[in-house]
Parts: structure tokens; sequence; C-alpha cells
């Protein structure tokens, strides 16, 4: 990038057509390798209209490994009149453990012709296991009670850490309305207002609305120091 912009002076992201860009001949040494995302499964998207003719798109990501993924994010390109056009969408949290998945999220255009999105994973990093930012907490007593409507859910209980555990500053937690065919029709994330000693639990309480009525909700908890 640094021999790119050297070779181009003024050069920014926004390109033009027509515009000439020098390609610089590559050095001899050898550039350090960009990490290559790990493997997610992505579900079809899943939208739902608003009352502002605009529709709000999930984009679930599952991370079918054993291993931590750290920053989750997808291009997701789209065609909007005549020109191509791209978003850049990061998971609610920053972590997504193993076996487990979360809903990338953003709102679009209602597409005269329906929707036709094309997505792709830019990042996707393994978190090493010993990686002190990120901490054990676990999440109990749980109850999430969904309104006759199915539209609707109340979701409470606790956020523990062990004694082991460094004092959490930040606690997120995701928490994802599915319906009977597994789409995501809803999404909220709750963050916590107090730190959380080592030994402690932490109750919570929160609600969480949908688009479509709901059959589960799934939970995710993200505490860091």
């Amino acid at each position: 990038m640094d021999d790119l912009l050297l070779a181009n002076p003024g050069l920014t992201s926004l390109l033009q057509p027509g515009q000439v860009i020098s390609i610089p001949a590559p050095r001899a040494q050898t550039a350090p390798a960009t990490p290559t995302p790990a493997p997610l499964r992505m579900a079809s998207p899943a939208c739902y209209p608003r009352p502002d003719q605009t529709q709000t798109c999930f984009f679930v990501l599952e991370n079918p490994g054993a291993e931590t993924l750290e920053n989750v994010a997808i291009q997701v390109a789209f065609a909007d009149g005549d020109s191509v056009r791209t978003r850049l969408l990061f998971l609610p949290l920053d972590i997504l453990p193993p076996h487990s998945r979360m809903p990338a999220f953003d709102t679009f255009p209602i597409f005269a012709q329906g929707n036709a999105f094309e997505v792709y994973v830019l990042s996707a990093l393994r978190l090493s296991p010993d990686d002190p930012r990120y901490l054990p907490a676990t999440l109990h007593r749980l109850q999430i009670v969904i309104a006759p409507s199915e539209r609707f859910a109340s979701v409470s209980g606790e956020v523990y850490l062990p004694p082991s555990s460094a004092a959490a500053s930040l606690i997120w937690i995701a928490a994802t309305a599915y319906d009977s065919l597994d789409r995501a029709v809803g999404f909220r994330r709750w963050e916590a207002n107090t730190p959380l000693a080592p030994g402690e639990h932490l109750p919570f309480q929160f609600s969480l609305g949908s688009f479509a009525p709901m059959a589960r909700v799934e939970l995710l908890v993200e505490a860091r120091r």
C-alpha cells in the first residue's frame, strides 16, 4: 500500500471511471503474509421491510470450528440502480465462540428487482486460547419468556466470573431471536453499566423485539478487562 500511494500522489479510496493508476513493480523483499480468514458458515440473508420504505437485513454467521474467532467482518455487495455498492458489516460482539452464531445486520433500500446480495468474509481471526483481553464469563439462571404474540421476549439471568478470573470492565450480551425456520428475526445487545469482580454474579434483564414471530432466543456473552 505504501508503494502504491507513493507511485500515485493524491490517490484516495474514491476511484473514478477512467482514472489511471500506476502499479509499481514489487520490491525484492517478501511482505508479511495477510492472515487468512477462518472458515465461517453463512445463512441466506433474511430481510424485513420497515415503515420508512427501507428494509433491515440479517446475515447470520456461524463458527463451525473449535477456536474462538475475533474481529469478524463481512462485505455485502448489492446493485443500486446502475451501480454496485458495498457495505462493511461487523458482528455486534468482538468475538464469536466455537460452534456459535450471530448476525451482522444493516438497513438497506428495498430493491425493485428483489434482493441479490453477494457476501464476502473480510476478517475472521483465530483467537489465541491464552489471550488475556477476554474473560471466561458464563450465563446462569437464564429465563427467556416469549410473549403470546411471538413478537416480544423478556430475557433475564446472571453473568458470572470465576474466582480465578480478572475483573471485567466491559460486559456485553448478544440476544438473537430466530423463527421456526431458523431465520434471524430480531437482535439486541445489552451492556452492563457496572464492572464485575471475580467470583461475583451480575444480574441482567432486558426485552427483545422482532420483525416476525420468534420461536427461540440465543444468547452470547463477552467480558473484557
